[in-house]
């Protein structure tokens, strides 16, 4: 779990707020009743994504981002219905910033899937306590 010295470090706060970590941190705590981030299906997603949005975790570039389908591009050409299958929000984002580790020029993307990163696991240290 992030504690208030990670909260105060990482990439919640600064000017990616206009409120402190503490009550970014406490929106995720409600949001994380409701959301298993590592078991979860795209609806959910764009439901979590609109609920962090609306509390002012994310701003709505990110809101929009996070709310992008995952859709394997095979299955969308092929017209499957892929919007049941379940997610691991924490493995796409590991991934993700791994391979953004090896590319200096992606700076923005870089921040972003960080910050998902690590919003994904505060959201999923508050949903199993």
């Amino acid at each position: 779990m992030h504690n208030d010295t990670t909260l105060s470090q990482g990439p919640l706060v600064g000017k990616n707020y206009s409120f402190s970590a503490k009550k970014i941190h406490a929106e995720i705590k409600m949001i994380a009743l409701e959301f298993d981030v590592t078991c979860i299906t795209e609806k959910q997603k764009s439901a979590m994504s609109k609920a962090l949005f609306d509390k002012g975790v994310i701003n709505a570039t990110e809101h929009a981002i996070l709310s992008l389908p995952k859709r394997n591009i095979n299955a969308a050409l092929a017209h499957l219905d892929v919007s049941q299958e379940l997610l691991n929000l924490i493995e796409i984002y590991e991934e993700k910033v791994a391979i953004s580790k090896n590319y200096t020029n992606l700076s923005a993307t870089k921040a972003i899937d960080t910050k998902f990163l690590f919003i994904m696991q505060d959201l999923h240290q508050q949903h199993i306590h």
